[in-house]
């Protein structure tokens, strides 16, 4: 157990239920859990290795955009789509190119909400088809209580946001400031921007973290750049996620 762990954030890590992790581990205080702790993590009997596998949630994935790198490995972004009315956690697809090379990949904020997407990215070390072309599957999506989400996931909003897109359209720098809504405090908090092209495709993904603790009180700024895997860039979506710890129960 590493230092900021929850066991929502653990169970989301390893693609089972925070009901199940709870049983497997019954002596384990969530709020007073130190690190070190030795946690459980329960698997299917018929599935003993714990491989994520398809899940049922209705997600959408779309068309992987590849293009190879000029050191023979090939970079894909695929956009998936929450169009359900919950928020849902851990997404993951995995990649399959052409020569049947595979690659799994996790989405860049833990959360997807209702009627939101994300991008995800994977890279192929080489060598790989001078001509990458992928298709990818859901791998992991599970669903997130609102009463599990309310208290990890602080309300976060991002303010005076710029967005500066090179000429050539390769590359755009993204800053602004992170302002926490309703609540006191956060423990850390990333901020993911995803280029498109003209056509819609995703050309380039980035997460920002600030692993620091935010308050309600002051604002955080942010600033950092993406560059396009080949398509010049057309529009960037920006988006934020603040994370609350366990806060471990004092001890006399």
């Amino acid at each position: 157990m590493r230092q900021g762990d929850t066991l929502l954030g653990i169970a989301l890590r390893f693609g089972v239920s925070l009901k199940a992790l709870e049983e497997a581990n019954p002596g384990v205080d969530p709020q007073a859990m130190p690190v070190g702790t030795q946690l459980i993590i329960p698997v299917d009997a018929d599935n003993p290795a714990a491989l994520p596998t398809p899940t049922p949630l209705p997600l959408q994935v779309g068309a992987p955009y590849c293009q190879p790198a000029a050191d023979g490995s090939a970079v894909c972004l695929v956009e998936v789509s929450n169009p359900t009315d919950h928020a849902v956690a851990a997404v993951a697809v995995t990649f399959r190119l052409q020569n049947q090379a595979t690659r799994a990949a996790e989405a860049l904020l833990e959360r997807l909400p209702a009627h939101a997407q994300t991008v995800l990215v994977a890279r192929f070390p080489p060598p790989a088809p001078p001509n990458p072309i992928a298709t990818a599957r859901l791998l992991r999506a599970l669903s997130l209580p609102s009463d599990q989400a309310q208290g990890r996931y602080p309300a976060v909003e991002i303010v005076s946001q710029q967005t500066q897109i090179t000429v050539d359209g390769l590359m755009a720098t993204v800053k602004g400031k992170l302002h926490l809504v309703g609540a006191a405090r956060a423990d850390e908090a990333w901020v993911v921007a995803v280029a498109y092209d003209a056509q819609g495709r995703p050309v380039a993904a980035r997460r920002w973290e600030y692993e620091h603790s935010l308050r309600a009180t002051r604002q955080v700024p942010f600033q950092f750049r993406l560059y396009s895997i080949a398509a010049p860039i057309q529009k960037v979506s920006v988006q934020a996620e603040a994370h609350v710890w366990a806060t471990p129960t004092p001890h006399p």
